[in-house]
């Protein structure tokens, strides 16, 4: 896995600090490591390449209006060439977590998710004593769940029982809020603001059977200018409209619990319920993480890795 030098952090953080200011929730700050904390409660992850253990995954080739990238781009493309930056509160005065991303070098035109994810104890893919099983919990009945051990969307039911067996025969089910999306420019770049106010389900392209709950975005995608990344071709601007679904079976408006909340941060491509019909539509790998497990299994150990955030 590829981890940015120190400098490299901080030049990429300065430089964007010059482009544009943030203050909400937080402003451009320095980055020490992996995490960084300055100015009372703001905080800075970069996030790393993700080994997603979900063999059925697969990366997608094309942008949001289903229009393909070159061979070349899918032959040399690399997210550990890409610079990701998660900028939050560690003590926000909402009942929801917030933030925003500053990214640069991803696939251009494109929609990836973003999640919040619980670090359960147990399983194969727990996190042992640096897991939390509270946050974990909380993430998940507030919004979702991911069986980890066996790759499969889970539900509180599954949940409950996986409560009732013993520690050492318990799957490693993860809570996890999909806090929302964002879409990059025409350069794979994005900086964007989110909060995590609600509870979505999934995401849909206008196309798909009309709209949907309530309306993410209207788009405006192309690559006119030379060299065209990740079309190698001019590629006219076309007009596509994104919709949330709301999370069946949960309160509409998140209010998480006071208390102290330690869990990850995930970046998924958006892949819109592709069919395996259509060629490099993909399906929802997890790309990048401000922590993942390492080569041989073994789970990251590093505080500063850690989303930490304290709800009043």
């Amino acid at each position: 896995m590829t981890h940015f030098s120190s400098y490299q952090r901080v030049l990429f953080v300065i430089c964007l600090g010059l482009v544009t200011g943030w203050s909400d929730p937080a402003s451009s700050q320095s980055a020490s490591g992996a995490a960084a904390t300055s100015s009372g409660s703001l905080r800075s992850v970069f996030l790393v390449p993700f080994r997603d253990p979900n063999r059925a995954a697969r990366q997608r080739w094309l942008d949001i209006a289903d229009r393909s990238f070159s061979a070349a781009f899918e032959r040399d493309f690399r997210y550990d060439k890409s610079q990701v930056a998660l900028f939050y509160h560690s003590h926000p005065n909402t009942p929801y977590f917030a933030g925003r991303i500053r990214a640069r070098g991803l696939k251009p035109n494109f929609a990836y998710q973003l999640k919040l994810a619980g670090k359960p104890q147990h399983g194969s893919r727990g996190w042992g004593i640096a897991g939390d099983d509270r946050t974990n919990e909380l993430l998940g009945r507030a919004s979702r769940w991911w069986n980890d051990t066996i790759q499969a969307n889970g539900d509180d039911y599954e949940w409950n029982r996986n409560l009732e067996l013993a520690p050492a025969l318990r799957d490693s089910i993860y809570g996890y809020h999909f806090l929302g999306e964002f879409v990059t420019d025409a350069n794979g770049e994005a900086d964007h603001s989110f909060r995590g106010a609600y509870a979505y389900h999934i995401v849909w392209q206008d196309k798909q059977n009309g709209s949907k709950d309530t309306l993410f975005g209207t788009f405006e995608i192309g690559s006119l200018r030379a060299p065209y990344y990740g079309y190698d071709r001019r590629t006219p601007f076309k007009t596509v409209r994104i919709w949330y679904e709301w999370e069946s079976g949960r309160e509409r408006e998140v209010r998480l619990p006071s208390g102290t909340y330690n869990c990850r941060f995930l970046l998924t491509e958006e892949t819109f319920h592709a069919p395996d019909t259509l060629d490099g539509g993909g399906l929802w790998p997890t790309v990048l993480a401000s922590e993942d497990f390492d080569a041989t299994g073994k789970p990251d150990s590093n505080p500063q890795n850690d989303i930490v955030f304290t709800i009043r």
